[in-house]
């Protein structure tokens, strides 16, 4: 409540002075492991500068709108399940659905028309179960043109 109450009153100067402090960006943000597909199984460690480059960078090759909500399915010890399923909305602002993996077809023809996810991350063999439900867009055509938008996008910034 204090926080709270902190927040609604004080100025943002004074919230970042107090609340804000200077971060290696260099610095291990998350260690994830791998399967050892390419050798044997080791840690990988994240640094925070990398995990705001992918989410930077999905974000843009998806062309991430306010409206979109985000359905996460993907473990959270994935790479991707990690960065694009609970950083990159936690980061943009965005609502995100969460259901535990593996997708189970019938909750998700539940959760979906429920919900109505604009960005769905789940194994290919989901994919049929995500794109189902009536208005859904986490098809490869949608996210081609999301993607296409996207690119459109950065280059008339540059």
């Amino acid at each position: 409540m204090s926080t709270w109450l902190a927040v609604r009153i004080l100025p943002t100067w004074l919230l970042q002075r107090c609340f804000c402090h200077g971060h290696d960006a260099d610095a291990t943000a998350a260690i994830l492991f791998s399967s050892g597909s390419e050798g044997e199984p080791k840690g990988v460690m994240l640094s925070h500068r990398n995990l705001m480059a992918n989410i930077k960078q999905t974000s843009d090759v998806l062309n991430t709108q306010s409206n979109d909500v985000v359905m996460g399915s993907l473990p959270l010890f994935h790479a991707f399940g990690l960065t694009v399923t609970q950083l990159l909305p936690l980061i943009e602002g965005l609502p995100l659905v969460c259901h535990p993996t593996p997708p189970m077809p019938l909750a998700l023809r539940v959760l979906l028309p429920r919900t109505k996810p604009r960005l769905c991350s789940a194994p290919p063999a989901f994919k049929a179960v995500c794109t189902q439900h009536k208005g859904a867009s986490a098809d490869a055509g949608e996210l081609e043109n999301r993607s296409r938008r996207g690119r459109e996008a950065r280059r008339q910034r540059a």
